[in-house]
């Protein structure tokens, strides 16, 4: 494995769900040359915004998206000791979480990803309902990428010896 492309939420509350994942892709490359590339997609769904970006709507949220990436990603850039690439912002112009899935399954195949990293709250029922599942959109549409799907409770091992392919 030589490319990993995380897809991060900058605005995510949960900061138990960002370290397991953190945990789960330092366990993963331990003893690699892998790299691991955070793509962020900003869009207005992602900021709850029910209208289109213009250039100047995108001008307005990107700087304070970059600023939130790089602070939510700085403990696993020094606990990676450099493996980790500059964070990656997808613009995308129109509030549609299938839209914002494809492009990072896009950007991937475009970057010739190993394996696609993301974190999941694992939501049932109403709340996943109204929220929808990036993670489980992701899945779906990322034909020939393999991969990794961490929730905030899964237990991380220090270093990964076996990967079932199912």
């Amino acid at each position: 494995m030589r490319k990993i492309v995380w897809a991060v939420d900058a605005f995510e509350e949960s900061n138990k769900l960002q370290a397991n994942m953190g945990r789960a892709l330092r366990s993963l490359v331990a003893g690699s040359k892998a790299t691991v590339e955070p793509v962020y997609v900003l869009s207005p769904d992602q900021l709850n915004l029910p209208f289109e970006f213009g250039a100047p709507w995108v001008r307005i949220y990107e700087k304070p998206a970059r600023l939130q990436l790089q602070q939510k990603l700085k403990s696993f850039d020094r606990e990676a000791h450099g493996l980790m690439k500059k964070p990656k912002i997808l613009v995308q112009n129109s509030p549609s979480l299938s839209q914002s899935v494809e492009s990072v399954v896009k950007y991937a195949k475009k970057q010739h990803a190993d394996l696609l990293a993301v974190g999941t709250h694992g939501r049932k029922g109403v709340s996943r309902m109204l929220m929808g599942s990036f993670a489980e959109s992701l899945l779906v549409h990322a034909h020939g990428i393999p991969m990794l799907i961490v929730n905030p409770n899964v237990q991380i091992p220090e270093k990964f010896k076996t990967i079932l392919f199912a």
